[in-house]
């Protein structure tokens, strides 16, 4: 925990950098780790779009600096720059210039019922049934060992990230709730599990974006996240896996519903 505080600082008091200080526990914890593979450049642009995609860094904030996502994802500067330069190519961010300059997230997540979330569905083909039963399936386990292994700190953040999914405008919600679900999975201490979260929610993330966001279900999924939280808290493992199941289908059941 004396390491996320130490980031916490440096990201508030880097010139390149404008996280959230409720994200910065993402930055630490499954995003800007380091990387574990022989292919550097491919997974930090993987890394750095699940930022985006995710909402950690919100359109208009600025990316941790080059000399602090190079230490932590352990790559070189000539590799992070080529990484940043793909993912500026393909309209997600740019660079500016000057004493105020750096990385700047400028790509939008569509409008809620923009995007043709049929389209969508038919080009993930079998990759969305996929997705939704290693939801069921991960996500649930992910929130039981949270129950057992969350520490003080663990509870502040989901806190946080749960009054932030309330109180985020209706254009908002699917990106607060995103980020509350992997508060939730890093509470669980286990590399493997946040990971598969992280990539759930990533690999769900365009299609959910596309669907209309009616106030009854938010209000429904605000309920059952309360109720988690609680669960949570007083380390009932058993519950929260049961809340979170029943979470899950109910968005996946709203999710094949609208698709039809």
């Amino acid at each position: 925990m004396a390491k996320s505080r130490a980031l916490a600082h440096r990201l508030k008091t880097d010139k390149g950098t404008a996280a959230q200080p409720n994200a910065l526990a993402a930055l630490d914890g499954w995003v800007f780790a380091p990387l574990s593979t022989r292919n550097p450049f491919e997974e930090t642009v993987h890394r750095v779009m699940q930022v985006i995609k995710l909402d950690v860094v919100q359109p208009g904030d600025r990316l941790p600096s080059e000399r602090l996502l190079s230490e932590r994802l352990g790559v070189s500067r000539p590799t992070l720059r080529e990484a940043i330069k793909a993912v500026e190519q393909a309209g997600f961010v740019e660079t500016r210039l000057g004493r105020t300059g750096g990385t700047f997230v400028i790509k939008r997540p569509p409008a809620p019922g923009k995007a043709d979330a049929k389209l969508l569905a038919r080009a993930m083909g079998y990759e969305l049934q996929r997705a939704l039963d290693l939801r069921w399936a991960i996500e649930p386990s992910a929130a039981a060992l949270a129950a057992r292994r969350r520490t003080a700190e663990d509870m502040q953040r989901i806190r946080e990230a749960y009054a932030h999914t309330q109180a985020a405008k209706l254009s908002r919600f699917r990106a607060a709730d995103g980020r509350f679900h992997v508060t939730v999975a890093e509470a669980s201490h286990s590399k493997a599990l946040i990971s598969s979260v992280v990539e759930i929610q990533v690999q769900l993330n365009d299609l959910l974006n596309a669907l209309p966001i009616i106030r009854s279900s938010v209000a429904h999924s605000h309920k059952q996240h309360g109720a988690l939280v609680d669960a949570i808290s007083a380390r009932r493992a058993n519950e929260a896996r049961a809340i979170l199941e029943q979470h899950i289908e109910a968005t996946s059941e709203l999710l094949l519903g609208f698709l039809g």
